[in-house]
């Protein structure tokens, strides 16, 4: 079986594979834990210390919490404003021979063997390459075709390293 189709990222689709890639690793976990340790510990001495201390307090677990996605956000709009690759159409061929990418020029194909995992996400189908590294289809514009995506890649990965459901009817 092959399938073949169109995208184009938006910054959205990036932040998202961000925010899934930092808060699904030890990173994102501990700045959580950081951010609702230090919330506690503001609470906890409320009338304890002077009111200076306390916003000082709240406004660090505040930082914990929100200085990543700012940080990614930001990230993400800069990427595809200063990336022609990754704000153009890109093109994929999933087949036998592996997923096949070719934006603008350039064409690459990655072997069912060289793929990391396959991960769903709400939002997105990630591709990985690596650990790290990973194609970004949004899901939005492939809704269509998702379980023909999901029977090429079912058949050509093993079942250990991927992370999709088919849709029911």
């Amino acid at each position: 079986m092959k399938v073949e189709f169109k995208t184009r990222l938006q910054s959205k689709n990036l932040f998202r594979f961000n925010m899934y890639q930092i808060y699904t690793s030890s990173q994102g976990i501990i700045s959580i834990i950081a951010a609702i340790f230090v919330i506690v510990v503001g609470f906890y001495n409320l009338q304890k210390v002077p009111l200076q201390k306390t916003i000082l307090t709240f406004a660090i677990g505040l930082l914990f919490l929100f200085y990543l996605p700012i940080t990614l956000y930001r990230r993400a709009k800069v990427s595809i404003k200063q990336n022609e690759i990754l704000a153009g159409e890109i093109n994929y061929t999933l087949s036998k021979e592996g997923v096949k990418v070719k934006c603008n020029e350039e064409e690459a194909v990655l072997p069912w063997e060289s793929v990391y995992k396959v991960v769903e996400t709400k939002t997105n189908i990630l591709i990985y390459s690596t650990r790290v590294n990973a194609y970004v289809i949004p899901r939005e514009q492939v809704k269509d075709i998702y379980d023909d995506i999901f029977a090429v890649v079912n058949e050509n990965l093993e079942k250990y390293r991927i992370s999709m459901k088919p849709h029911k009817a």
